[in-house]
This record gives structure tokens, sequence and C-alpha cells, in this order.
């Protein structure tokens, strides 16, 4: 069965503009973090495909990788060669999978300020409350009384802050990405 997770997240992820790495695919096949796996066999059996079909990866495992599809092991052993063989930043990559998992976890963020906040701390918890979250910041920098914090228009605040702090990192992902910024063939599938 299909995880409702990973549905529609490659062609997410090139909508946002990231570049797609072996890396990438591995790190969201499996657990990474605190972030449930984003990416299927079927999904990324279907990237290599389109890889092969448009001739961007004359690798042959990844032919071998579709090959694979079946066999659950033989599958994560070829996607982890592919993997090492390719020079990226494995941070940068992780990076990666948290802006794809914020995407899906604010775009069904409710309107309502009591379920929103609720469902933020959870969203942020999940990731362990990095120190760069908007969320800890807010919790940081605000005296929570019930009166001030706990409002509509603090939510949408918060909820705004959150959507920048997105904004800002998935930016910053894509600039880190460019060609004059990586050595040669990084972000490259190989």
């Amino acid at each position: 069965m299909e995880n409702r997770l990973c549905a529609g997240n490659l062609a997410l992820l090139e909508e946002i503009g990231f570049q797609i790495s072996w890396t990438l695919l591995r790190l969201g096949y499996h657990e990474c973090g605190f972030i449930p796996p984003m990416f299927s066999q079927k999904d990324i059996c279907g990237y290599a495909a389109k890889c092969i079909e448009a001739k961007k990866d004359q690798d042959i495992r990844v032919a071998m990788l579709l090959g694979a599809e079946k066999d659950g092991y033989e599958f994560a052993e070829i996607l982890n060669d592919l993997a090492r063989s390719e020079a990226v930043d494995v941070e940068l990559q992780s990076r990666k999978l948290r802006a794809l998992f914020l995407y899906g976890q604010f775009s069904a963020l409710p309107d309502d300020y009591e379920n929103g906040l609720m469902e933020l701390y959870q969203v942020w918890g999940t990731l362990g409350f990095p120190d760069d979250c908007p969320f800890q910041a807010w919790v940081r920098d605000r005296l929570l009384t019930a009166t001030e914090d706990y409002t509509q228009s603090a939510y949408e605040a918060l909820k705004r802050a959150n959507f920048e702090w997105l904004y800002q990192e998935t930016a910053s992902i894509i600039r880190q990405e460019q060609p004059n910024n990586c050595s040669p063939g990084e972000g490259e599938s190989r």
C-alpha cells in the first residue's frame, strides 16, 4: 500500500525548484531523522524511468533500480549505491526533505487558532523543535498569556511567520544549489 505522505512529493520538489539527487531520494525513501518516508519505491522508479527516457542519467544502476522495484532489499541496495556515488551535500538534501515535509503540513493547517496552534506545535515537535524554527522563537520571545497569545490574530501572525520562514528556507536551499555554489557535478545525478 502506498503511503499517502509520498503522493506527489517528487512533483512538488520540482515545482519548488529543488534539484533532485539520488541522495535526496535515498534519504526520503527511508526515515530521515524525525521525518517519515517521503518517497515510495514507485515514486523513485518513476523518476528513474524519466531519467532514462530523457537520457539524463546513463548509469546502468538506474536501469537496475527499475528492475529491482519488486525486491525491496535489492532496490534499497542499488539506491544506496547510486547515492554514495554522487557528490552532494547531505545536510542540504536533509533540509530539502524538511522543507517538503513542512510544505505538506503547513498547507493543511486549520483556520481556527485553537487547532492551528496545536497543529503547529505538533509539526515542529515532530522535527524536534530545531533552533531555527519560528515556533521556537515565538515561544521564547513572548510571555505566554491566554489573553494575548492564544487568539486568532496571534495564530495568524505565527502562521505568517512560519510560511515566511519556509519561503526563506526554500530560497536559501535553491541559492546554495546554483551552479556557481557547487563543485562540478554536484546536485546532478550521475
